[in-house]
Formats: structure tokens, sequence, C-alpha cells
């Protein structure tokens, strides 16, 4: 009796905990359950977003889009040998380890042919795992040698790594960018991805579409840039000689990047899309260094064009006025046991200020450097903050370098440096370095007193864009009108070293260089603003192993400056 009573008791038991869990599953844990259950059929497939399009301040397009067809195929359901078959089928390479990025639907290929994905879909019954969506392919400007002036500006995209997957939270299949504007607003450019549902069988293939209501995607924000796409082929034109250089053209009333131009550059849509490791190394390796913005990361020897600054030092710490003179130039400058040469020999006489800046004396600053005093001058040009970054609105702008006392004595040792340091600086030689962006906005400023932080981008669609706030020379600015002076007489005196190659269709003030090159040939420097009387733009160009900034630098700024002033009425 008690055995039958345990029977009982063992089999209501055994009921009661099973009617239990049938009750926790059909009711409490129905939604986790069928969730489970839908995953197994239901397969949601990503739409890719549509990038925001990037266009010239007069609305040209630089970036766009284009239709694509992508392949997709559903990881768990393709075989090793399923995915050999569809390689040879398509006569494309496939990477089997992405097939590790699911379950669900995992993006193979991008960009196929039209006729290749139509015989796809005749053949679903081959691979009934596969499907053929469309893809948002990024394009840029088709005349290659326009996409490549103005590579540095615009970037490239690129396929989200897997850091970019599991720090900024996006998908495999991905375009992020990589480069330049693409990358320094991609939080702007980059949309939303909408999903796309379907049902299959235990093949893979599709017996029903759209389960589930489809989430559409969301298109990114267009970008309006300042740089002119005119203004950046003249300039490259300007270039075709020359196999290495850089050039800035900057609104100095708004702050607009009107052209930002690097040589060589690149093919932002091979980049993005189509090149192979081979062409890659090539890239980074090559010693030209055509995936370096030199606008914003070449670093200089300034040369004569830092005698500006040079010159605005000494009229702050009152060592100098317009009227000073010094000994007369013969064509060197004996100081303790060495000679310092003048890069005339014959010499320039007595100069006073804007005279030696019209003429780039180097006797001249020599003296006016041991006037102000090593210490005084360093303080007085980290004050200018020429190396410190603009703040220009691209990743990764580079800094100029100057050098202080401490530096020195690490460097040199506490007896390998002394007051005689400061005849070089004052004529830009020596340890300064800077970049194009930086001497643009320094002339910018010069010109004017103060003026907008440059940038490139004038407006993004749909979003307020604050002004840009406002730079202010740190020096004493009543005092430049000898400097300002000075640089007139450059472009504008029959003596002045850009006078031969001065602009025709307005006054313009400018500076020479020649910055020494220990790799080879010297660089040609100029920098130049336009009109003198009311500056609009301020333009900067090097170019690198060419000689003198006078003969090679400045007949560039002066044809910008020409064609700016003769176009851009009509063009406004």
């Amino acid at each position: 009796m008690n055995r039958l009573k345990f029977a009982i008791s063992f089999v209501g038991l055994s009921f009661l905990l099973l009617f239990a869990r049938l009750i926790k599953i059909q009711l409490v844990d129905h939604a986790k359950y069928l969730q489970r259950a839908e995953s197994n059929y239901i397969k949601a497939l990503r739409i890719p977003h549509i990038r925001g399009r990037i266009f010239d301040r007069y609305g040209r397009v630089i970036a766009s889009w284009e239709p694509a067809f992508r392949i997709s195929v559903i990881a768990e359901k393709a075989s090793k040998e399923g995915i050999d078959s569809l390689s040879k089928f398509l006569g494309v390479k496939i990477d089997r380890s992405r097939l590790e990025k699911g379950p669900g639907y995992v993006p193979l290929i991008d960009k196929i042919p039209f006729e290749k994905a139509v015989m796809l879909e005749e053949e679903f019954e081959k691979f009934p795992w596969v499907i053929v969506s469309a893809f948002p392919r990024r394009t840029y400007i088709k005349d290659t040698a326009l996409a490549k002036a103005i590579s540095h500006v615009v970037g490239y995209v690129g396929e989200a790594t897997q850091e970019d997957i599991e720090k900024s939270g996006y998908a495999l299949g991905d375009y992020v960018g990589k480069y330049g504007i693409e990358k320094q607003y991609e939080r702007y450019l980059r949309g939303k991805d909408g999903f796309r549902f379907f049902a299959v069988d235990a093949r893979g293939r599709i017996v029903k579409a759209d389960p589930r209501p489809r989430i559409d995607p969301q298109k990114g924000h267009d970008i309006e840039l300042t740089i002119d796409l005119d203004l950046e082929r003249v300039i490259d034109s300007l270039f075709r000689d020359y196999d290495r250089g850089a050039c800035v053209v900057v609104d100095v009333k708004s702050g607009d990047v009107l052209a930002m131009y690097s040589k060589p550059g690149f093919d932002p849509e091979k980049l993005s899309y189509g090149i192979t490791s081979q062409e890659w190394a090539s890239l980074i390796n090559s010693p030209d260094k055509p995936l370096i913005n030199r606008v914003i990361c070449g670093i200089y020897p300034p040369g004569s064009v830092f005698k500006l600054a040079s010159a605005s030092i000494a009229l702050d710490v009152g060592a100098v006025d317009s009227a000073t003179r010094f000994r007369p130039c013969h064509g060197s400058f004996r100081y303790g046991r060495r000679v310092w040469g003048c890069w005339r020999p014959q010499g320039h006489g007595s100069l006073d200020l804007p005279h030696a800046i019209e003429h780039s004396c180097d006797v001249y600053f020599y003296q006016l450097g041991i006037a102000v005093g090593l210490n005084r001058f360093l303080d007085e040009a980290h004050k200018l903050g020429l190396d410190q970054p603009v703040g220009i609105d691209l990743p990764n702008e580079c800094k100029g370098f100057i050098p202080t006392i401490d530096w020195y004595k690490k460097r040199y040792g506490p007896s390998g440096y002394g007051p005689g340091n400061v005849l070089n600086l004052a004529i830009g030689q020596g340890e300064l370095l800077f970049t194009p962006m930086e001497l643009v906005t320094f002339t910018g400023l010069i010109a004017r007193g103060k003026m907008p932080r440059p940038h490139l981008v004038k407006k993004i669609m749909g979003v307020e864009t604050p002004p840009p706030d406002t730079l202010v020379f740190p020096l004493d600015t009543t005092k430049l009108g000898a400097v300002r002076y000075g640089m007139w007489l450059v472009v504008n005196d029959p003596g002045g070293t850009a006078y031969w190659h001065r602009p025709k269709k307005v006054e313009a003030a400018g500076k020479t260089g020649t910055a020494q090159n220990p790799h080879g040939e010297d660089h040609a420097l100029f920098t130049a603003y336009a009109p003198y009387d009311d500056p609009e733009i301020a333009v900067m160009v090097v170019v690198e192993n060419s000689g003198h900034g006078g003969s090679v630098a400045a007949p560039i700024a002066s044809a910008v400056i020409d064609w700016y002033f003769t176009y851009r009425k009509v063009s406004k």
C-alpha cells in the first residue's frame, strides 16, 4: 500500500513539475523562446545608409554615391564547399573568415557587375543562402587630376575595422571616414542603417519577404565646403612642372579656406575600394609621401618669410622702429669669431626696417636679432603661436617648432649654444619649422590684426553651424605698419624680391623665402595678402627643392591672386 502511495505521489509530483515547466516556457519565457525560434528562420538584412554628399562652396559635387550590388550570405547556412562554388561562379576571391562574424546575413562582396548579379539571381536554387541587395557606393569627382588635387581635403572612406566595430558601434560592411573631411565629419556624414527581414527555411531559402515591417535607413547630412574647385584646378595647373609642394588660400575676412592644395595627391575612390596591398605599400613607402597633407603637416624651415616675425618681435619690444638703421650691409657681418654672409654678396648698403624687408637683407636682421637678444627673442616668438596648430577642421594637424633655452641646453649642452644663435633665428634658419597653414594664418593676422579661425566647412545641411572664433595678432598691432609697408615694397617696388612676378590685377603685399634643405635643393616659399589697402585673401606657396622663392613660388601666388580678383565677382 505504501509503495502504491509512493508511486502515485511520484507520478503526481512529476506531472506537477512538468506542468510548472510548461507554464514557465509558454507564459513566463514565451517572448524569449519566441525570439530564439524566430531567429532560426527570420533573418535581418541591413539596409546600408546613404552617406551625406560633399559639395564645394558653389554647390558642385565633390563626393556622392551611386547604386551598386552587394552579396551577403547567411553565415550559418554557407558551407566551405558552397563558398568555394560561389567564388568560382563569380570569378572573385572570397574571404571565408568573414563568415565568423555571423550568424545571420554577412556582407561578403561589394560592387559586383550587374550581369553577375542577374546570373546569381537566376541560380538561387544553387545558392539559396545568398542574397543580392542594393549598396550605396561612395564616389568622388570623375576628373582624376582634380580628385587628386583635393584628395587631402575630402579624404576617403574605408571598410570598418574590427576596432571600429568594437569601439564605435559599426557593423561588418560599414564604410567609415578614414582621412580628411570624411573622417573629421564622420558623425554628420554617416547616416543610420535600416533593416529588412526575411523568413527562410532550413536550407536558407527565402520563403517569405518582410514578415516584419522594414526599418528604413536614415541619410547622412550633406556638407558644403569653403573650397572652390575652379581655384583648386588653377593651382594644380600652376604646379604642373613641380613634383612636390603646397598652396593654401584663405579669405581673411571670413576664415574660409578657398583652396588647400598638396602635391602629390592620391585617388580617393581607389583608396576607398580598389587598392591592392602592393599599391598601398607603394603609397606609404613612396619618398614623395603622397598621403601627407603638406598644408597642415608639411613641416618646413620658413627661411626669410620668418623675417616678418622677427620684425614684429623687434617692434613689439622696442628694439627697433620703422626708421631704425644698423651698420650698412656690405655683404657680410662679423659676430664674434664668425663671419655671417648676406644672400647678396655685394651687400645692400644702409637700410631702414621696411627696406630691409623689401630686400630681405640678412645683415640687417642679424643685427636686429642681436638688438632683441636670444632669450627675449624666443619668448616673443612663442607668443606669436606659430608653433601651435591653427585648429583647422581636419584630423591630425601638425604643429611647428620654435626652440626654447631649455631645449638648447638639452640638445647642445650648456656650452653648445649662445647669444649667436639668435642670428640664425632672425633670418628664419636654424631650428625653426612651420606648416604652410601656420604661415598663411600668420600672414592674415599681419594683414588685418585679427581674423576668423581658418576652416573648411561652410555649412552642414540640417545642422546649425556656429561661426568660427576670432584669432588676434598677439603682439602690438599698432606697430605693424612698418611690416606691412615692407611687404608692399617686396611686391611693388623695383628693388623688391618679388617685383618681377607681382600680381597685375591688384596691389598685393608679400614676402619671399628660400629655405635651406639639407637633403637637396632649397625650398621656395612665398606668402602674400591682397588687396594691400583692404586685405581679403592670404596666400601661402611652398615648392619643394625648386630654388628661390622670388622666382618660383612668387609667380604661382601672383597667378592665384590675379585669377581670384579676375573671376571671383563673376563666380559669386
